[in-house]
């Protein structure tokens, strides 16, 4: 019976139901002889076929059902294995208990090395406090997701910025775990910090830029108010760095002002900032200063270090600088007013012999300090 009905079934999805008829009612009729058959078989035939085409037609949406389960889960695997993201499972401890395959291409690792343990093993020595703060947030609110950048080690040994969003399912019968979706956004961190840096800071030489500069030194000048210490600005600008330029390109111009740059920047403290301010001016914040003889000091460094330590390529070149010297008590002088002394200083210590240093106190310029 059960391979008539089959045949059945595949006459009938195959739109062939009219032969079905003819033959369930040959069979029926041959099966009620006398003259009650003929009106039997027919209804009985009709009866076959309709059951035969709902039973067909059952089969047929539960293949389709079938074959489209099959390709979502197809699809979601290859989703899984070759998606941007890395999805992972964590209890509550951090132990992994699931990683996406995508993990083999974004970080390198297969699944079965991180399942089981955790991962702070990968974890960038200074993002514990970022992970820390994260989790204790997840934790603690599973109603909304919570997102953080944080670095991870990826196989070849390099740091990766991750951008980590990661959703508390732990109360949710079907996953009960902490799901995280890893993305790795080292690109768009470099490239959003190079267009932060290049906001900031000098094209050529990386310094801090004139704007920049401005406002080290106005944070500097608050902080001098607020806590009552002096702050100095020094103006320097080189001496002979036209006829460095005429002499041997602009190719050679530009390297010392980089060198220029490394020189100041490796005389001052840490605690100070410096910039270019112009085509052969720079500029240096001393933050702190206990007075005028400290900031000449720090004057006289920088004069010695770029007489000794402007050669580039091999050139030894014929290079001083003349530093401009200005000094701000608390509360006394805006950053304006004070580079506008420090400019002052420096135009008249160039006027007066160059390569020396000048203090400017109260609207007038002492004699030249030379070093």
């Amino acid at each position: 019976m059960r391979p008539s009905w089959a045949t059945a079934v595949r006459l009938t999805r195959n739109g062939m139901g009219p032969v079905v008829v003819l033959l369930a009612a040959v069979a029926v009729y041959g099966f009620l002889p006398g003259a009650r058959a003929r009106w039997i078989a027919l209804p009985v035939a009709l009866g076959a076929v309709a059951t035969a085409w709902i039973f067909g037609r059952a089969v047929a949406q539960r293949a389709a059902a079938e074959h489209q389960l099959r390709r979502t889960e197809d699809r979601f695997r290859a989703l899984l294995r070759d998606g941007g993201d890395v999805i992972v499972e964590y209890a509550p401890d951090g132990i992994v208990g699931y990683v996406s395959p995508a993990v083999l291409p974004v970080m390198g690792y297969r699944p079965d090395a991180l399942v089981g343990r955790t991962v702070a093993h990968l974890l960038h020595p200074d993002d514990g406090p970022v992970l820390a703060k994260l989790t204790a947030a997840v934790l603690g609110d599973a109603a909304v997701e919570h997102t953080a950048e944080i670095r991870y080690r990826h196989a070849d040994g390099t740091w990766h910025w991750h951008e980590i969003v990661v959703r508390n399912l732990l109360e949710l019968p079907e996953v009960r775990a902490v799901v995280g979706h890893h993305r790795d956004v080292t690109e768009r961190r470099i490239a959003r910090e190079r267009i932060a840096s290049a906001a900031t800071a000098d094209g050529l030489t990386g310094l801090a830029n004139a704007p920049t500069l401005a406002r080290d030194l106005e944070r500097a000048l608050a902080r001098g108010t607020r806590y009552q210490h002096s702050v100095g600005m020094l103006f320097v600008d080189l001496d002979g760095f036209r006829q460095v330029t005429e002499a041997y390109g602009e190719e050679t111009r530009d390297r010392l002002r980089t060198t220029v740059g490394d020189v100041i920047r490796r005389t001052i403290r840490e605690i100070d900032t410096m910039g270019r301010l112009g085509e052969d001016e720079f500029g240096v914040v001393l933050t702190r200063v206990a007075g005028a003889a400290e900031a000449l000091a720090v004057a006289a460094r920088i004069i010695r270090g770029i007489e000794h330590g402007s050669a580039v390529a091999g050139l030894k070149l014929d290079l001083g600088c003349s530093v401009g010297v200005a000094i701000a008590k608390p509360g006394g002088t805006d950053a304006k007013t004070l580079v506008r002394h420090a400019g002052a200083a420096m135009v008249r210590i160039k006027r007066r012999g160059r390569n020396g240093a000048q203090l400017y106190i109260e609207e007038e310029i002492t004699a030249p300090w030379l070093i």
